[in-house]
């Protein structure tokens, strides 16, 4: 028999992505058409919402061993769809939700504003700073 070691941390994955996505129906309305697991086979990437016309976004929960706080290596990841995203699709709005904001001068902090700052990522949502 095996051990299903990261079953926890998926079901809180999955159900932070409930969360995002009761956030993003309330954010963009009723009307808006939110399509999930979205596959871009152009640029080899998967994200988990786009908003038809407004944004893509991926939803990164934070490891519940390390206070909800991101991991560097789902940083990285976010990152880099963020960048393969602007790449060929510059004109997208491409957020990321996390659990909370990344440590203060820490390594994953130093990645998100560098990404901001190179537009690979529109902007950060924070779920604590949301109330979601």
């Amino acid at each position: 028999m095996t051990a299903d070691f990261q079953k926890q941390n998926r079901q809180h994955g999955d159900s932070f992505e409930q969360r995002v996505l009761s956030h993003l129906q309330k954010l963009h309305g009723k009307d808006a058409v939110i399509n999930s697991q979205v596959a871009m086979p152009d640029i080899g990437i998967n994200l988990d919402f786009q908003v038809i016309g407004k944004e893509c976004i991926e939803a990164k929960a934070g490891e519940r061993k390390n206070d909800g706080h991101t991991r560097t290596c789902s940083m990285k990841k976010a990152i880099a769809n963020g960048a393969l995203l602007h790449a060929v699709h510059p004109d997208l709005k491409y957020v990321i939700y996390f659990e909370r904001p990344p440590k203060p001068n820490k390594s994953c902090d130093q990645m998100l504003k560098a990404a901001i700052k190179a537009g690979f990522v529109s902007e950060a949502r924070y779920a604590d700073e949301l109330n979601i």
